[in-house]
Order: structure tokens, then sequence, then C-alpha cells
């Protein structure tokens, strides 16, 4: 009996939620959230994993955002960029990692606006591949 309770809830662990064709070309995270979005099971799904495809910087955001994990598994690490809001030096070591700083004037002057597409993403008024495409 605990063997097949164990079964049953590793089944629904790795269940299938969500499914759409898109392009090759197609961000795969973008029609990922889709999903974590618009199914209509009971599960409480708190994080996104993806394979190379799928890594894109507005889904980390949009994901934080949200309050949800991204995890992509990431190729070319060394190609990736990371952003912050100081400048790059005073990150110390790391800083050969950092790109542009980040706007923050920009973000604060557009936050409303920002609110109300997560908002409208996680109330499904418009999905994410639509909004982000």
């Amino acid at each position: 009996m605990r063997a097949e309770a164990a079964t049953v809830a590793s089944a629904y662990r790795y269940a299938p939620l969500h499914q759409t064709v898109i392009a090759g070309t197609a961000g795969e995270a973008i029609h990922a959230l889709d999903g974590i979005l618009g199914h209509e099971s009971s599960a409480d799904i708190t994080a996104l994993h993806t394979d190379g495809g799928g890594v894109s910087d507005i889904v980390f955001a949009v994901m934080h955002l949200l309050g949800l994990d991204f995890e992509p598994r990431i190729p070319r690490l060394s190609d990736r960029q990371l952003y912050g809001f100081e400048p790059a030096r005073r990150y110390g070591r790391l800083a050969p990692l950092f790109g542009r700083r980040l706007g923050r004037d920009l973000i604060v002057s557009h936050w409303a606006e920002i609110a109300e597409v997560i908002a409208a993403m996680r109330d499904r008024t418009v999905t994410p591949s639509l909004i982000l495409g």
C-alpha cells in the first residue's frame, strides 16, 4: 500500500498540465508560463524548469514579479550577463559578469503599468505568450 501511494504522489508531481504546439523559434518559457498560470488543476506550481531554449531575461523578471521561481538550464553560461542597479564595479569580483545597469527611474516611472500587466497575467485576462511575445 505504501509503495502504491508513493507511485501516485510521484505521478502527480510530474503530471502534464498544459500542452500547446509552438514554432521551434518561439521562446518556450513564455508558453510554459501560459500553462502555469492557466492550468485547471489544483496543483500549486511554484517553479518553472525549462531546457536551454527557455532562457529569457524577461521571463526571469515576470516570474519574480508573479512570485514564482524560474529555473532554466542555462547553456553557455559564459555568454549570459547579469544586471544590477549599481555600477558593475560595486559587485567586486563578479563585475565582469554584469552587462548594462538597470534603469531604476524608467522602471519606477512605468511601475503602475507593469503591475497592471502582471495582474492581468495572474488573473488570466491575458496570456503571457500574447503579452510577452
